[in-house]
Formats: C-alpha cells, structure tokens, sequence
C-alpha cells in the first residue's frame, strides 16, 4: 500500500486480475492433471486440479519477479558502467 493505506490504481487492478488469471490456471491445471487421472471426478482429484493451478501460476509469477530483477541488475549494472 501507498503511504495513505489507500491502494493505488495498479494495486486494483493486480487485485482485479487475479481471480481470472487464476481461472486460467485451472483450465490448463485440469488439462495436465486429465492427461494423468482421465475420467476422475474425486473430490481428491478436483483438490489436486486446484493444488496444480496454484503451483503453475506460483511458479509464473516468480519467473516474473526473476525477470525484473534481472533487468533492475542490468540496469544497474550499465549505470555503474558509466
């Protein structure tokens, strides 16, 4: 949060986004883990989908962070350069 513990524009729509983004992952969560289990209905198995879809878009999410590290080292990098 901002320094009035108001959210900011960009922290809505972070917040906005995630439940569709996260409904994206269970589509493709529920792809990979049909290829496995086909024609499983378990509550077993739906846990295992959201499971899945969690680690799936964890893992995006931190391949976002590493890449803007990355730039930021880069940045930094080219600055002390100079």
């Amino acid at each position: 949060m901002n320094s009035g513990n108001k959210p900011t524009e960009a922290q809505i729509q972070r917040r906005n986004d995630i439940p569709a983004q996260f409904y994206e992952w269970i589509t493709e969560a529920r792809k990979l883990v049909n290829q496995h289990f086909p024609n499983e209905v378990s509550s077993a198995h739906n846990a295992m989908v959201i499971e899945t879809a969690k680690s799936m878009m964890m893992m995006h999410k931190l391949g976002e962070i590493e890449m803007a590290i990355n730039d930021i080292v880069f940045e930094l990098d080219d600055r002390e350069e100079t």
